[in-house]
């Protein structure tokens, strides 16, 4: 993976996750961006389920 492309994925967990990345392995990496993804779009497909009852 292109080092740029390493650091996206940092800035992105950074700023949006408001966490580090704490791994230099390209797997651990994406294994742990893909985590934080998976857990936001739970998060907001609690929040859709909550808007579409009200």
């Amino acid at each position: 993976m292109p080092e740029k492309d390493k650091k996206a994925v940092r800035t992105v967990i950074k700023e949006m996750f408001g966490s580090s990345l704490m791994t230099d392995d390209e797997d651990n990496g994406m294994r742990t961006f893909q985590k934080y993804v998976q857990n936001r779009i739970g998060e907001m497909n609690t929040l859709a389920v909550n808007y579409q009852h009200s």
